[in-house]
């Protein structure tokens, strides 16, 4: 992935942790208005033990957040339907 953000945005892209997005959930943590977030994760997507990972420090932090799993891959019959669902629990 870093070669994409790379192509998109040139070679001088270098990562920078206080843009993770951890770590600007944990300055946002402090704040009293936070966003609320929706994530989902095919069980056999190849970001999957990432995507636990992440849902799991998240948990840690005072948020509106989700996580929801069910079959499926890191493909845009998933993407589709995760963002269906998305849509639904910001009406």
């Amino acid at each position: 992935m870093k070669g994409d953000f790379k192509a998109i945005f040139g070679d001088s892209l270098e990562p920078n942790a206080d843009d993770e997005i951890l770590e600007l959930a944990k300055k946002a943590n402090n704040q009293p208005v936070k966003p609320k977030i929706y994530t989902a994760c095919g069980s056999d997507d190849h970001l999957q033990k990432f995507n636990v990972r992440f849902s799991h420090e998240m948990k840690k932090l005072d948020f509106g957040f989700t996580y929801e799993e069910w079959t499926g891959d890191h493909d845009w019959y998933f993407f589709n339907e995760a963002l269906k669902k998305a849509l639904e629990r910001s009406l």
